[in-house]
């Protein structure tokens, strides 16, 4: 599925902005308010969100729903900020976390990809490394002078009863100041006890060749096919990883 299809999926039956939220949707349709571009609006300390209890109407569904995908995406923009207490859908205290949760996802698009089980190593990061950024955000804080993470002011949420889908636009700023953006848009589906049951994420090829040639200094260049540029990403994500981590480093748990 491409970030073209996220989008179809997401967005097609969604009410004009300013419609009520019912209870009771009609079958078919997905109750949801597109809230403009911007902050997060309904998440402060995104610790705590909670899945403890389920949501008792179509309408709670919908507002938790847009909660996971702004903590998402806080998570992201405050990547210097230390002992946060939180992995987007995990925290010290709990999680959002199905466990049969899968995941796909991808960067240069590869062909075949499948879902694979994910609740496993996403706890395991946040039990290893609450402090700290995902491997692939860490290395590319530490290729970026300016800082790499979540610009503010390019989030949108579009949750409905079953999830949410959102976008937003990762930045990196070199040296003297240019900056390379990155855009991002993922669906997570939502089961009916609030927690992320499976989540799709894809991101910008072009825009991640670029910053991979920047992140090499220029030996991963544009000329890559997208196997070669994929396997540049695989390796020095995942080295930065090996060799900073304070705990072995497993990129999907099986």
């Amino acid at each position: 599925m491409s970030g073209v299809a996220v989008l179809a999926v997401a967005t097609a039956a969604t009410p004009a902005a300013g419609a009520d939220l019912a209870d009771d949707p009609a079958p078919g349709t997905v109750p949801a308010v597109i809230p403009p571009e911007g902050d997060p609006q309904l998440v402060d300390d995104p610790t705590e969100v909670s899945c403890a209890e389920p949501p008792a109407s179509a309408a709670e569904r919908i507002e938790h729903n847009q909660a996971l995908a702004e903590v998402f995406f806080i998570y992201y923009r405050d990547l210097v900020e230390p002992d946060r207490g939180h992995h987007f859908w995990t925290t010290l205290e709990g999680d959002c976390l199905a466990d049969d949760m899968t995941i796909v996802g991808g960067v240069f698009q590869p062909p075949g990809i499948v879902a694979v089980p994910a609740a496993g190593h996403l706890r395991s990061l946040m039990a290893c490394t609450p402090e700290v950024p995902d491997p692939e955000a860490a290395w590319l804080q530490s290729v970026y002078p300016g800082g790499w993470g979540a610009e503010p002011g390019t989030l949108t949420v579009v949750p409905f009863d079953g999830g949410v889908y959102y976008r937003f636009v990762n930045r990196g700023v070199r040296e003297y100041g240019e900056v390379d953006r990155r855009w991002e848009v993922g669906l997570a589906l939502v089961d009916d006890d609030g927690r992320v049951s499976h989540w799709e994420f894809w991101v910008d090829e072009l825009a991640t060749r670029t910053v991979l040639e920047y992140a090499t200094d220029g030996e991963a260049g544009p000329g890559l096919t997208t196997d070669e540029a994929a396997s540049w990403w695989w390796e020095e994500s995942t080295g930065w990883a090996v060799e900073h981590w304070p705990c072995e480093y497993h990129r999907r748990d099986g």
